[in-house]
């Protein structure tokens, strides 16, 4: 279980590492790249959902490491009913928010809905594995 864990800690130090430098990288010069891979009409208020995007991908990168412990631990129902939950609240956050916001609201909603699936599936995996996951980044 020691190994677990240890594998566990230096996964995400390392995804993290590698990933919220990207983000970053990405977020900033976004206007200027997609001005050049895109429309101007798309471009002019695409940018600004950029950062949300990238920080949502990190939380599914994130994700992605714990959830093996569920894997593992035949936990996978768990997995199943955590993305569901996740989906009605984006789907149902898009419909309440999206005419009143536009796409600045989908970008939130999405960005919630990958926090809540990291969130839990972090509790769950914590349950199961008894790491703390604050001192996993360290």
């Amino acid at each position: 279980m020691a190994e677990v864990k240890t594998s566990i800690r230096y996964s995400i130090k390392y995804f993290l590492a590698a990933a919220v430098p990207a983000a970053f990288v990405l977020s900033v010069p976004s206007k200027p790249i997609l001005m050049g891979l895109s429309t101007p009409a798309i471009a002019v208020n695409s940018y600004l959902i950029t950062p949300f995007t990238a920080l949502s991908a990190v939380l599914f990168g994130v994700f992605s490491i714990p959830v093996i412990v569920l894997t593992f631990e035949k936990r996978t129902g768990i997995i199943g009913t955590i993305w569901i939950l996740a989906a009605a609240l984006n789907i149902g956050l898009n419909l309440a928010l999206v005419s009143y916001f536009g796409i600045i609201a989908a970008a939130l909603t999405t960005l919630l809905g990958y926090g809540v699936v990291f969130g839990l599936t972090a509790i769950y995996s914590i349950r199961r594995i008894r790491l703390v996951w604050i001192l996993a980044l360290f």
